[in-house]
């Protein structure tokens, strides 16, 4: 009898997370987006800042060789931008943070989507936005991202979610 109970809440649960799915399929249409990616929120950062990413060609904290309002057509990303971003620094280099981003000089690459970056916009001395295609989970828009680096461009915000740089 025991047995038949818990088949009834396997049962039950499977029917939850198809419903879920369905409901999650239904929402995402087939329209073109124009929107940001958003951030799925983390625990606040409280260790020490990471040591900057040593791949990246210059410091972070170097200025950017472009202008404010100068656009770069397919890029690439100031590589003071570039490396691995995690929410949690104990998160660097596992693949297991949901915030994980890796910046490539002409792509953004998040846990379950990517953004080409067909168009690069210098909005000041550590802001960019990033314009071209996304894709994620079956579906394709085209996408506007900013990307805000702190002054010791140890940190970098997009939305209201901040990631560190991860250590190389």
């Amino acid at each position: 009898m025991r047995s038949n109970g818990v088949i009834v809440i396997l049962g039950a649960l499977v029917v939850l997370m198809v419903g879920a799915l369905m409901f999650m399929v239904g929402r995402s249409g087939t329209q073109e987006r124009t929107d940001t990616i958003a951030a799925r929120p983390a625990p606040a950062q409280t260790q020490s800042p990471a040591v900057p990413d040593t791949t990246a060609a210059a410091t972070p904290a170097a200025a950017q060789p472009r202008t404010a309002g100068e656009e770069s057509a397919a890029g690439p990303i100031p590589s003071a931008f570039l490396g691995e971003w995690n929410a949690s620094l104990e998160d660097c280099g596992t693949g297991l943070d949901l915030s994980r981003m890796r910046v490539e000089p002409q792509r953004v690459l998040f846990h379950e989507s990517e953004a080409e970056a067909k168009l690069v916009t210098i909005d000041g001395p550590r802001s960019i936005t990033i314009e071209g295609p996304f894709q994620g989970e079956g579906e394709t828009w085209n996408g506007r991202l900013r990307m805000d680096l702190s002054a010791s461009g140890d940190a970098l915000t997009i939305g209201d979610l901040t990631r560190r740089r991860c250590p190389s």
